[in-house]
């Protein structure tokens, strides 16, 4: 079986401010073998600029459902490298 995955990530700066960031995040996983969506999902996330740490404001939701409260920090690319174990939310 041959799967294709699609994100897109997109920010939207009306929903931000100074000190926090909020992106809109699409994923769309496709089965190409027998032509059949597999998964899709969507997540408004924002998050302070400076630590990239996840704050629950500005609409941040999963999927729509904006009861879902997110935490951690938006992915291992985004903060300090300090070597140790950080936190990282997963909205499957």
């Amino acid at each position: 079986m041959t799967v294709e995955a699609t994100q897109t990530i997109k920010g939207n700066a009306a929903a931000g401010s100074s000190s926090t960031a909020v992106w809109n995040q699409f994923t769309y996983i496709y089965d190409q073998t027998n032509k059949l969506p597999i998964q899709q999902t969507s997540r408004t996330m924002a998050f302070d600029r400076r630590t990239a740490q996840l704050v629950n404001c500005c609409g941040a939701n999963v999927n729509g459902d904006s009861s879902v409260k997110q935490s951690g920090y938006v992915g291992s690319c985004c903060h300090r490298t300090e070597k140790k174990t950080y936190p990282v939310f997963v909205p499957t």
